[in-house]
């Protein structure tokens, strides 16, 4: 794991978490690094410094804050384990990281909310790996928060064409 500052301690310690077990459970070893600035290099230069140090199978997550870049690198036997596309999703029902970094204004607090978004995306990550080999993890923050948002989200919109429909039913009544 890397860090240059961001991540908070506490966090530090709930990702080595998950990840241990997770790698003591199906094998896979689940990294990341959290960087302030690419140094001058590729997004692609600086994965590739970090995965060379990575034994097979491995699944890198990598965010460098100054360039407001996000990926993941994995080796070729961890592919079918996780939807790469899913994580990185800018749609809010679907994605887990860039959601949480796109909705919110860059400003002083900006450490927090790329904590969020790394344990969420390093989490869902290992909750998908570990679906996918049958197995679930302890240590797991699940899905709870994406289930609660999306059920406010039906209800608000269930709530808004309700209204919607009731506002057009109630001029149609009024014309006959």
């Amino acid at each position: 794991m890397q860090n240059d500052d961001i991540l908070q301690p506490e966090l530090i310690s709930q990702l080595e978490s998950i990840g241990s077990e997770l790698y003591q459970k199906t094998g896979v070893n689940l990294s990341v690094a959290v960087l302030k600035n690419l140094q001058n290099k590729s997004l692609n230069e600086k994965g590739s410094e970090f995965t060379a140090n990575l034994k097979n199978p491995y699944i890198f997550l990598i965010f460098t804050n100054d360039e407001h870049k996000i990926q993941i690198y994995n080796s070729q036997d961890t592919q079918n384990l996780f939807d790469k596309e899913q994580i990185l999703s800018p749609m809010p029902n679907r994605g887990s990281i860039i959601p949480i970094l796109v909705n919110h204004k860059r400003d002083a607090n900006m450490t927090g909310i790329i904590n969020a978004a790394i344990l969420n995306g390093y989490a869902d990550i290992a909750d998908q790996v570990a679906k996918s080999q049958g197995i679930e993890l302890e240590t797991s923050i699940g899905d709870t928060n994406r289930i609660f948002i999306n059920t406010l989200r039906y209800i608000f919109y269930g709530t808004l064409a309700f209204a919607i429909f009731m506002y057009f039913y109630s001029r149609k009544k009024k014309k006959q």
